[in-house]
């Protein structure tokens, strides 16, 4: 019988087992040779035989996509030269018929020489192809809505602008009698033209797949883009990273533009910090405006609540909501905004 602790069986086979049926495989390289051992998984997911498949680094790595290699090395030096605190990458391989297999591949450190330097590294590496082309084939399909869309609203918008120019001009001529209606035209016209183009940004949210940002520099990127006058942005952040959305710019862009906007003359500066919270942390934008009113702190997130700026902060919202963070306004009335980005653990890391 094979020997038991806290009631598992420590036999190797069962390991092995376990592996193979979640496509996975165990690897050890000894960085000094470049020597690689590895369970069989790694080998016969990719249709070799163990015996056959190759045993260094050097050869293994060649059978990397070539357009996925250099990212995966870089990863890889990353981790070697303790830029990161894990080696992890995806990347294609080649399989023993000349065709492609996605795997996720995720290592560290296991053992270092008496200096210090790398020894041995350990990991372990996933087939994930059938999420991998799931995902793909998703993203295609998402791709050719968006390019429907994109017809459909170019002809609606082009139509609104000649709708808007007509109105126009037969204001001009209107009598006091037809003005009124004309005028009513014209704004139902505009709220038009402003709801087709918030589809054009919202259906943007979430068809990229989300990545690592450094918050300072999206903050810079957004006021760049920005008027500022007078008003100076102030940073007082860690060097602090989030997982997000790529629009997270347009978030740090709306919530500047809105303290433009709605700060009122007195607004001088805009401050961005950060501050540990129970679950995670916030990053906080603040103003010296004139505030927001305690019975609008949740309807400014309402699609369409502010109806001549458009949709800024339902998209902010909407945009943090993919990788599992929320905004709310916290601030006092008449002495400023101050608007939370709570981001969740495994959301940010401190780098």
């Amino acid at each position: 019988m094979a020997e038991k602790r806290n009631g598992g069986f420590l036999e190797a086979d069962h390991i092995e087992r376990a592996l193979a049926a979640g496509n996975l495989a165990w690897w050890i390289w000894d960085v000094e040779t470049g020597h690689v051992d590895y369970s069989p998984e790694k080998a016969t997911m990719l249709g070799y035989d163990p015996s056959e498949f190759p045993n260094t680094v050097y050869e293994i790595t060649d059978l990397i996509h070539p357009e996925d290699h250099d990212k995966t090395m870089n990863a890889m030096r990353d981790h070697l030269t303790g830029k990161k605190a894990l080696y992890e990458a995806e990347y294609r391989m080649q399989t023993k018929d000349g065709g492609y297999l996605w795997y996720y591949d995720r290592g560290m450190i296991s053992q270092r020489k008496s200096d210090g330097s790398p020894a041995v590294l350990t990991g372990i590496v996933i087939n994930f192809d059938p999420w991998k082309k799931a995902e793909q084939a998703i993203r295609l399909a998402n791709t050719k809505l968006n390019l429907l869309s994109s017809i459909t609203r170019h002809d609606i918008l082009n139509s609104v602008t000649v709708l808007l120019g007509n109105l126009e001009f037969a204001r001009e001529e209107a009598t006091p009698a037809t003005e009124a209606y004309i005028d009513k035209a014209l704004a139902s016209a505009k709220t038009i033209q402003r709801q087709i183009e918030f589809t054009r940004d919202y259906q943007n949210v979430g068809i990229t797949e989300p990545k690592w940002f450094t918050v300072s520099d999206l903050v810079e990127r957004a006021a760049a883009q920005i008027s500022l006058k007078t008003i100076a942005i102030e940073k007082k952040l860690p060097k602090v990273e989030c997982y997000a959305d790529p629009l997270i710019e347009r978030v740090f862009y709306n919530l500047i533009e809105n303290a433009i906007r709605h700060g009122g003359s007195r607004i001088s500066r805009i401050s961005f910090s950060c501050r540990e919270e129970e679950g995670g942390i916030a990053l906080l934008c603040e103003d010296d405006g004139s505030g927001v009113p305690e019975d609008k702190k949740s309807a400014i997130f309402v699609r369409g609540y502010y109806t001549n700026t458009g949709f800024g902060l339902f998209l902010s919202r909407e945009i943090l909501s993919i990788t599992q963070m929320t905004i709310s306004e916290e601030g006092i009335y008449g002495e400023g905004a101050r608007f939370a980005i709570h981001i969740p653990k495994g959301s940010y890391r401190i780098v």
